[in-house]
C-alpha cells in the first residue's frame, strides 16, 4: 500500500489502470493478500487488478477466492514469454483462454539474447556474452538465458530469420506479434533501453511474421522440444 500510494502520487493521477502481484508470496495467506487488493480497490488507487508470474492453478485459486469475498476477478496476466521460453503454451495460454484472461509476454528478447546485439549469432555453439550486455553482466538473466542450450536455440533461429529475410530481432518480436493477431496475446511489455530500441520494437510488433516464416518458427520449436507430449496426466 505504501510502495503504491508513493507510485500514484508521482504519478500525479490519483490512480493507476492496472495493479499487479508481481510473484505469489508463500509466506502469506491468500486471504491477506485479497485484503490488501480489496484496499486497493476500495481507495480508487487502482481501476483493475491481476498478476504476473502466476501459473494457472494459482489463477484459478485466486480467482475463486475473489469470487467468494465479491471481489473483482483477476482477468490480466503478464507473463514471461519468447521464442526461447514458450511454456506457457502447455496450460497458461490454454487457460487464459478457457476464462477470459488477458495475458501479455515480457522478456520479448530474452533479456537481450534475442536482440542480435550478441557476436557469434550463427555458430553452432550460440552467441557469445560481450562484456557490458546485460546477459554479462545481470547475474539474474544469465542464469536465465546464458546456458549453453539456450543460446544454441537462439543461434538456430538467427539461422531461421536470415533465411526468411529477417534480422533475429524482428523474428523474435514477429513471432509474438503473430501470436497476438491470433488472440493468445493481448500484447506484448516491451523495455527498451533507448529510443532508438523503442521505435525498433514498435516496427517490428507491427509486422507478424509471414505464414512461412510461422510454421518454420513452430517447426524449429517442435524440433527443440524433442517430443509432442508436454505434460504428463
Amino acid at each position: 500500500m505504501s510502495a503504491l500510494t508513493a507510485s500514484v502520487a508521482r504519478l500525479g493521477t490519483g490512480h493507476v489502470d492496472l495493479f499487479l502481484l508481481h510473484k505469489p508470496d508463500p509466506e502469506t495467506a491468500l486471504s491477506s493478500t485479497l485484503d490488501g487488493v480489496a484496499r486497493v480497490l476500495e481507495l480508487g488507487l487502482a481501476r483493475a487488478w491481476g498478476v504476473s508470474n502466476f501459473a494457472a492453478w494459482q489463477m484459478l485459486d485466486l480467482a475463486h477466492a475473489a469470487r467468494a469475498r465479491g471481489l473483482p476477478e483477476p482477468l490480466f496476466a503478464q507473463q514471461l514469454y519468447n521464442l526461447v521460453h514458450r511454456e506457457l503454451d502447455v496450460e497458461m495460454l490454454p487457460y487464459a483462454r478457457a476464462h477470459g484472461v488477458d495475458v501479455a509476454a515480457y522478456n520479448p528478447l530474452a533479456g537481450g539474447l534475442l536482440s542480435g546485439a550478441y557476436t557469434g549469432a550463427h555458430t553452432g555453439d550460440g552467441p557469445s556474452m560481450p562484456a557490458g550486455q546485460r546477459l554479462a553482466k545481470n547475474p539474474m538473466y544469465a542464469a536465465r538465458y546464458g546456458s549453453d542450450v539456450l543460446r544454441a536455440r537462439a543461434s538456430r533461429y538467427a539461422e531461421l530469420a536470415k533465411e526468411h529475410g529477417l534480422s533475429l530481432l524482428a523474428l523474435s518480436y514477429g513471432f509474438l506479434a503473430s501470436r497476438a493477431a491470433a488472440g493468445a496475446l493481448a500484447g506484448v511489455a516491451i523495455g527498451p533501453g533507448t529510443l532508438a530500441h523503442l521505435a525498433s520494437g514498435l516496427d517490428a510488433l507491427a509486422a507478424p511474421l509471414s505464414p512461412e516464416a510461422l510454421a518454420a518458427v513452430e517447426a524449429q520449436h517442435a524440433t527443440d522440444l524433442g517430443t509432442d507430449t508436454h505434460y504428463v496426466r
